[in-house]
């Protein structure tokens, strides 16, 4: 759903509101596969990133990456600006990928 976003201009992300909608699910989507992931019981999410990035899960650059993501976009996509959203959505897609990644690999060890 987020990749679609990819396929477009900005100009036809912004000016198409069932494409931003699709998209926005889709950023929900995968933020809410993050915290599934995570364990994530409640609380302060930017306090579970940092203790990712503490107990050496998460490389530092990767706490940073998401803490931004967190700020700008997961906390409320849907009053996230269209420019910013689509600018985005790429780094979106890697970071929460890899941020799985790191703590499946945990997991296995």
């Amino acid at each position: 759903m987020v990749e679609e976003g990819t396929k477009v201009s900005l100009e036809d992300f912004a000016s198409n509101s069932d494409l931003k909608n699709k998209v926005k699910d889709g950023v929900k989507g995968l933020f809410q596969c993050f915290l599934k992931e995570a364990s994530w019981q409640g609380g302060n999410v930017e306090d579970l990133i940092w203790s990712f990035g503490k107990q050496g899960i998460f490389p530092p650059y990767l706490v940073q990456e998401l803490e931004d993501l967190y700020n700008l976009v997961f906390k409320d996509v849907d009053k996230t600006d269209d420019r910013l959203l689509y600018g985005m959505l790429v780094r979106i897609m890697e970071d929460i990928e890899e941020a799985i990644n790191y703590i499946r690999e945990r997991k296995r060890s």
